[in-house]
C-alpha cells in the first residue's frame, strides 16, 4: 500500500540487513566504532571558526538594547502578521477552552493554550509567506513570458509582406 514493501505485508517483519564489514569477523557483532569514518575530521577548520561565547552577559545586553519601542509601533504593517496572530489566537483559545471544559487545571490549560497560540501563529505565518512566495514566482514568470519576443506570431494583418513583395517575378 505505501510502497515500502515490508509495510504493506502485515504478517512479515521488516527486512534485517545481514551485511558485515570485511574487517570484522562474522561471529563478532558489528558496531559503529568498528566501521571506517565516512567523513574526514578537519580539526584545523573547526579551530579556525569563531566560537560564540554565550556565557558573556554583554551579548544578551546588546541584543536587548537593540530592541526599541519603534519596533512595535508598525507591527501591523508586516505582511501576514494579522493572519498569523488571529489564527494563533483562535487555536490557543480553542485548546484553552476545551481543556478548561474538561476540568483540567488552569495552569495546565494556560500552558497548552499558549503552546497552541505559538504553534497556530507559526503555522499560519509560514503558510501565508509560502503563498506570497508562490505568488511572486508566478508574477515573475508572467513578466518573463511577456518580455520574451514571440516567434512565429503576427501582430496584425499589415505586419506580413504585402501581396506583391513576397512573390517572385
Amino acid at each position: 500500500m505505501w510502497g515500502f514493501g515490508w509495510l504493506s505485508r502485515k504478517s512479515e517483519k521488516p527486512p534485517v540487513s545481514t551485511e558485515k564489514a570485511s574487517s570484522v569477523s562474522p561471529e563478532k557483532e558489528l558496531l559503529l566504532e568498528d566501521l571506517p569514518p565516512k567523513f574526514e575530521d578537519k580539526v584545523e577548520e573547526r579551530q579556525k571558526r569563531p566560537k560564540l561565547d554565550v556565557s558573556k552577559p554583554d551579548i544578551f545586553q546588546k541584543a536587548v538594547s537593540s530592541i526599541s519601542t519603534d519596533d512595535f509601533k508598525n507591527v501591523h504593517t508586516i505582511p501576514c502578521f494579522r493572519q498569523g496572530m488571529l489564527a494563533g489566537l483562535g487555536v490557543g483559545g480553542v485548546i484553552f477552552a476545551v481543556l478548561i471544559s474538561t476540568r483540567s487545571s488552569i495552569s495546565r490549560s494556560m500552558n497548552w493554550g499558549m503552546g497552541g497560540f505559538v504553534a497556530g501563529s507559526v503555522v499560519s505565518w509560514e503558510q501565508c509567506r509560502a503563498k506570497m512566495r508562490q505568488s511572486r514566482r508566478n508574477a515573475q514568470a508572467v513578466k518573463e513570458s511577456l518580455r520574451r519576443p514571440r516567434s512565429g506570431l503576427t501582430s496584425g494583418p499589415g505586419s506580413g509582406p504585402s501581396q506583391g513583395e513576397g512573390e517572385a517575378k
